[in-house]
């Protein structure tokens, strides 16, 4: 018997050595959880945690500092029903993550207490192991994206050469929402709400081992996920570091989901869309920077001699009325000055727009010759020069110095003296710099920190009646602030993949924000027939997808010089006095051909366009239900001069050549559309 006590005490032994050795390594495998089967949070007794939504699983995770696991000295923890409590310790100070489910969507809140060196970027989510993700919605940081729902990279399982390696190894950073998307389309949306302090970036990327002969064969490939913000060197007055909480909302439609995220975020930042949609005309895109005021006094005057006025809600003028930086004091192309040129724009009953941009300083402006401490420095104390060319050297604006920025704040407050209520303020990016890669006149801020002060300025000069484009600019400091915001890049007249399909693909993928956080900007639509390599079909499919989407409505074409059919299709595209966006209802298919849908209650109709993004002739068939709801509906080839009846049809067969597209209107009355009602399903004559 007492053999038999000895040899149980021996394997009870073992077991526990096995248990604990086991639990080091592997946390998940042995150790009791709260829920375990349950969607939510775990948290692991090493310290570790995990977030569950349906087959969805992110795994392991930890907090990171600088690309590091911290390495506490001790772990405690709490759990609740909702999450729990974790604390990371060491001599100094602690680490303190409140993993929470806040109604349907899950929380990080973190706070760091008594952390001695400098922090360039934090990690409350860090080495998180993905399972169950076959696609993600990468966006980038913000102006012309990146952004789309890209498929998981699958590695290639036997190479026959070695120089493949380099397509098996990747990483994919994302900026204002990013989501993990399954098989079966579950789906996290992760996203910060706060951006007045810290970048926010999530990272998606995978890891692999191979063996073999020139790593023939693969051995693993774990994908990876961590969320956090950008400290930038800057540290807390208070020795204490609280950052935005982390917002992840699980949902079972993708693009909802993101929807749904984004009218959380507007909520948060207590958003309002109050101005009208945009509706106007820009100086730059026929000109540049050679618009004249004697230009503007003909167009004004051709505009009064049209039979029917042309709408347009606002005339805006664009970058070329004075060196950059001299904002308020005009150069020889605007002899009478900025005030009384505004002035002729308010008596022919337009409002008056403005181009700005903030962060620039011309060689040949006042602030260079006189003002040179106000320019932003690189680490050697040399002004930083963005751009050179034979007219100019351009600068970039230090904001941090007070007189520089009480300058910007004069020069809004006057525009706004002036009686321009519309801003478009560009090449916002200059003054988004990282702290760490500057000299400030007044250092110890984020680059966000000092973004934040100009912006929450801006919008306090020109008032809340003013609507506001920021272009060129990353999204997230601009949340809470913007009235629209440009997405893509500038739409030349030239149909080209930098360009024009840019501004498509960023509509489209951002389309769950666009009326939701601001309107969305895909720049300019082109009218004219004349100094343009876009055809006409080209321009037509620009225009009415502009029309249909719901963002802004811009061109830089003098009404007084188009023909009859482009005035038509310009008032064919005048938006109703409130924010309506599309519907695009095959979002996550990743289709060639762009379908968005408009809806009109009060018609029982809809319409819809069909736009074939490629250079080659396509062919889809869709059934009306999946576009309407209904088995059937009659339907009618809508253009801005005329519609066709296509008959009464459970299905329609779409085949557009490259670069065409197609507007349909569907109802479930025997009814064309109204010659009277443009593309929003208003008067376009109004």
């Amino acid at each position: 018997m007492k053999f038999i006590a000895v040899r149980f005490k021996f394997t009870l032994f073992v077991f526990l050595l096995i248990f604990t050795f086991t639990n080091f390594l592997y946390p998940g495998i042995v150790e009791g959880r709260i829920h375990q089967d349950d969607d939510g949070w775990h948290i692991y007794r090493s310290g570790a945690f995990k977030l569950s939504f349906g087959t969805l699983v992110i795994d392991h995770c930890y907090p990171s500092i600088d690309g590091r696991e911290i390495r506490p000295s001790g772990v405690e923890f709490e759990r609740s029903d909702s999450g729990g409590r974790i604390e990371y310790m060491w001599e100094a100070g602690r680490l303190t993550l409140i993993l929470s489910k806040i109604n349907d969507a899950y929380t990080i809140e973190t706070r760091l207490e008594g952390w001695k060196n400098r922090i360039d970027w934090i990690y409350p989510l860090a080495g998180g192991q993905i399972t169950g993700a076959d696609e993600f919605y990468r966006q980038g940081a913000g102006f012309s994206g990146p952004s789309g729902l890209i498929p998981i990279p699958a590695p290639i399982v036997k190479l026959k050469f070695a120089d493949e390696l380099r397509e098996n190894a990747w990483s994919y950073d994302s900026y204002l929402f990013t989501g993990l998307i399954s098989h079966d389309n579950q789906t996290l949306v992760i996203s910060a709400f706060d951006h007045t302090n810290y970048l926010h970036r999530s990272t998606l990327y995978n890891r692999q081992h191979r063996f073999g002969l020139i790593d023939r064969h693969l051995d693993t490939n774990i994908i990876f996920f961590e969320s956090g913000f950008g400290i930038e060197g800057i540290k807390p007055a208070q020795d204490t570091l609280t950052l935005p909480t982390i917002f992840i909302q699980p949902g079972f439609e993708p693009y909802k989901t993101l929807q749904l995220q984004a009218i959380k975020m507007a909520s948060s930042n207590q958003i309002k869309l109050n101005l009208s949609p945009r509706y106007y005309y820009c100086s730059w895109y026929e000109f540049n920077r050679n618009f004249s005021e004697k230009i503007l006094d003909d167009m004004l005057t051709g505009m009064e001699s049209l039979n029917i006025k042309p709408c347009a809600q606002t005339i805006q003028i664009d970058d070329g009325y004075c060196w950059n930086g001299e904002w308020l004091k005009s150069n020889e192309r605007y002899p009478s000055g900025i005030e009384k040129v505004v002035q002729k724009i308010k008596d022919h009953g337009y409002d008056a727009g403005i181009w700005v941009a903030p962060f620039m300083v011309s060689s040949n402006s006042f602030i260079f010759k006189d003002h040179k401490e106000w320019l932003l420095r690189d680490l050697s104390g040399d002004p930083i020069l963005e751009w050179e060319n034979e007219e100019e050297d351009v600068y970039v604006l230090d904001s941090s110095h007070p007189d520089a920025f009480s300058y910007l704040q004069r020069v809004f407050r006057t525009f706004r003296e002036y009686g321009i209520t519309s801003y478009k303020t560009d090449f916002m990016d200059w003054g988004l710099r990282d702290s760490k890669m500057v000299l400030r006149y007044t250092p110890g801020k984020t680059s966000v920190q000092y973004f934040n002060d100009v912006v929450e300025m801006i919008r306090k000069e020109i008032g809340s009646e003013s609507y506001w484009l920021g272009c060129i600019s990353f999204y997230q400091p601009m949340v809470g602030y913007a009235d629209g915001m440009r997405v893509s890049n500038d739409v030349g007249d030239e149909w080209t993949d930098i360009s024009t399909r840019n501004m498509f693909r960023e509509m489209y993928c951002n389309q769950f924000f666009n009326n939701v956080l601001w309107q969305n900007d895909p720049d300019v639509l082109y009218l004219r027939d004349y100094s343009i390599s876009l055809t006409e079909m080209e321009r037509e499919s620009i225009a009415l997808w502009d029309g249909m989407i719901g963002g802004t409505i811009t061109t830089s074409c003098r009404f007084h010089t188009l023909n009859d059919r482009a005035l038509n299709l310009w008032r064919f595209l005048k938006p109703a006095d409130v924010h309506i966006s599309a519907d695009v209802p095959f979002w996550s298919t990743r289709d060639s051909i762009y379908v968005v849908v408009r809806e009109y209650p009060q018609l029982d109709s809809k319409s819809i366009l069909f736009l074939n993004t490629t250079d080659y002739k396509l062919t889809r068939i869709y059934s009306i239900r999946d576009l309407y709801g209904f088995d059937q509906a009659f339907c009618y080839l809508w253009l801005p001069d005329k519609n066709e009846f296509m008959g009464h049809r459970s299905e329609v067969k779409i085949t557009l050549k490259g670069r065409e597209c197609q507007l349909i209107y569907l109802s479930r009355k025997n009814e064309p559309p109204s010659n009277s009602p443009g593309i929003s399903g208003i008067d376009k004559h109004k």
